[in-house]
């Protein structure tokens, strides 16, 4: 993606090696594990991707506003803690997250 750094906030940066590293426990669980934890990766995975699918629709209707949904951008990072609670839990999160805080902050969004 064109420019990803520079649509990142400074305030996010320090949580990225948490989130790369959720990606290498991921991968690494699957390929020692496999067939074992495939179906619940795959659950995990459908979760993330109803979340983000959401949040980009959400997104892409905001373009044309002037000013960010800074309740959308809070989702959008709390999709990301989602991720390391569904695939890395060992990691920890940045605060409590679960489907049930996403669906509340989802609640707060324009739309």
């Amino acid at each position: 993606v064109p420019r990803f750094l520079s649509t990142i906030p400074a305030a996010a940066f320090p949580d990225y090696p948490r989130y790369l590293q959720a990606i290498e426990v991921r991968v690494r669980r699957l390929i020692e594990k496999g067939a074992v934890i495939a179906p619940r990766d795959d659950q995990h995975a459908a979760i993330a991707a109803e979340w983000w699918s959401k949040y980009i629709r959400q997104h892409e209707t905001n373009l044309g506003r002037r000013e960010p949904d800074p309740h959308l951008e809070l989702l959008r990072w709390m999709i990301e803690e989602l991720r390391v609670s569904l695939f890395a839990q060992e990691l920890g999160t940045k605060y409590p997250i679960s489907e049930q805080r996403l669906e509340k902050q989802w609640d707060k969004c324009a739309k």
